[in-house]
């Protein structure tokens, strides 16, 4: 004599479905740590770059203003780790350590300066702001005739 099971076909039993459920957020919670991590390194490389092109803007509107007192000169230095705003050779005005997790690079000697035009003096007309692992970068470019300084 044959015993017939009762199939269910036309839906999912409700321990599927919570055992579904669980796996779907067991996953989830695996991959949330992965991007809350790469934010933080995209805002860190953002906020860098958003405060050298505001310190960049300062300078320049500082040169074209301040031509007269030839004295005081300012320059930007541009450095692997950081970036030094300075009165004069001597005197330093500001200093901003980069987050352990941003690097820069520039395409000339990282120096910046402007002359009583508003246009550059040296050759760096490109600085890169990027991530330690170079996923994530913003560039900072100097327009050599106007001097315009813009970020992408």
């Amino acid at each position: 004599m044959a015993v017939r099971l009762k199939v269910y076909e036309k839906g999912y039993m409700l321990t599927e479905l919570l055992v579904c459920a669980v796996l779907f957020f067991l996953l989830m919670t695996a991959a949330v740590p992965v991007t809350l991590h790469r934010r933080h390194e995209q805002y860190a490389v953002d906020e860098t770059a958003r405060e050298l092109v505001s310190d960049l803007q300062i300078l320049r509107t500082h040169s074209i203003g301040n031509q007269a007192a030839a004295k005081e000169v300012k320059k930007i230095y541009v450095r692997s780790g950081e970036y030094v705003l300075t009165n004069s050779i001597f005197s330093i005005e500001k200093r901003k350590v980069f987050p352990e997790t941003v690097r820069s690079r520039s395409n000339g000697n990282g120096i910046v300066s402007f002359d009583a035009a508003g246009r550059p003096e040296g050759k760096t007309m490109h600085i890169v702001i990027e991530s330690q692992d170079k996923a994530y970068k913003r560039d900072i470019i100097i327009a050599a005739q106007t001097g315009r300084i813009r970020m992408e």
